[in-house]
């Protein structure tokens, strides 16, 4: 299981408690396979989410393929998803869409910008500020290709680029950099918000702050 492929990562059990987290982790990959089969509509996380299931025969179809050829017994979350989906394209298309849109309801997201925590850039009044800038990376754990936007909300912030498509199962790197505006600025903290956009189930925040000593 990786960290990376859960939005809310935090709440994985991956110590010695439950052999690793083998039932509670699992319990993951339990609701995403009833939201597949019987659907469901609400909000998980602050995801939300409708969703018409398939129906448990149509499920089964998909798990026995997902399982027999596509996953094998180190297969983690990031890889289980590519997999269930690869398993219903064969089968049916209109699967697949309900696959991704079941498989995001539980957190397990086809696209996610790492890492997760915020950035500090630090310097004197009037700049220069270290570091200038800061790469994150896009991630699309996805078959097929994704939308995405990203804005920041303060001025003396810039990030490029701010959309696109990005390519299945691949990454694309985000510059964030700190603008001349941020010379101007007194003496003191300031904080800004990067708002990160998954078309396919909502939004990503990673905050950002300027220390102007």
């Amino acid at each position: 299981m990786s960290s990376r492929r859960a939005i809310w990562a935090s709440f994985w059990e991956s110590g010695e408690d439950d052999l690793g987290g083998v039932h509670q982790n699992s319990g993951v990959q339990n609701f995403f396979y009833y939201l597949l089969s019987e659907g469901g509509s609400g909000t998980n996380d602050g995801l939300i989410y409708d969703i018409s299931g398939i129906g448990l025969t149509n499920a089964e179809q998909i798990a026995f393929r997902a399982l027999t050829l596509y996953c094998t017994e180190d297969t983690d979350y990031r890889d289980v998803r590519p997999a269930w989906q690869s398993a219903a394209l064969d089968l049916n298309d209109e699967w697949a869409a309900v696959v991704a849109a079941a498989w995001e309801a539980v957190g397990v997201t086809a696209l996610t910008l790492w890492p997760e925590v915020g950035i500090a850039f630090v310097g004197a009044r009037g700049g220069p500020f270290h570091p200038s800038s800061f790469v994150y990376t896009l991630y699309n754990d996805d078959v097929t290709n994704r939308e995405w936007s990203i804005t920041a909300n303060e001025p003396w912030l810039d990030v490029s680029p701010t959309a696109g498509e990005i390519e299945a199962m691949s990454s694309a790197a985000i510059t964030v950099t700190v603008n001349s505006a941020a010379n101007a600025l007194p003496t003191g903290d300031y904080f800004g918000t990067l708002v990160f956009t998954n078309f396919l189930s909502g939004t990503q925040r990673s905050n950002m702050r300027l220390r102007c000593a």
